[in-house]
């Protein structure tokens, strides 16, 4: 079994997440993975949980590997959270723009 740690609510500067797994299945034997980024500073980081344990399980099914799964993954989750206020949605703390690059790409299609 492989747990995904996450660090996005710890206090800092960086976000700190992992992969755990106590049998090795992670890759070239390992048993931890440990992945930090910068903090991206928003409100808008309503579902960034649910997002990225998400986003890792779809891409390591894809790529066959969990910790380039987890490095997309974070990446990606980087980016929608950076594009969040683009959304006009609700009132408190926003949900993250899961199709930023989509709605990117459809506007310099229109100019």
């Amino acid at each position: 079994m492989i747990v995904l740690v996450k660090g996005g609510h710890l206090q800092g500067p960086e976000s700190p997440d992992a992969l755990v797994d106590a049998v090795g299945h992670l890759g070239d034997g390992l048993q931890l993975f440990e992945l930090t980024a910068a903090r991206v500073s928003s409100t808008n980081t309503h579902g960034t949980g649910c997002s990225l344990s998400s986003a890792v399980t779809t891409l390591q099914a894809q790529l066959s590997h969990w910790t380039v799964a987890l490095t997309v993954a974070k990446a990606w989750l980087q980016d929608s959270i950076r594009h969040a206020d683009q959304l006009e949605v609700g009132s408190g703390n926003g949900p993250i723009h899961h199709f930023h690059h989509l709605w990117d790409a459809a506007s310099e299609g229109q100019r």
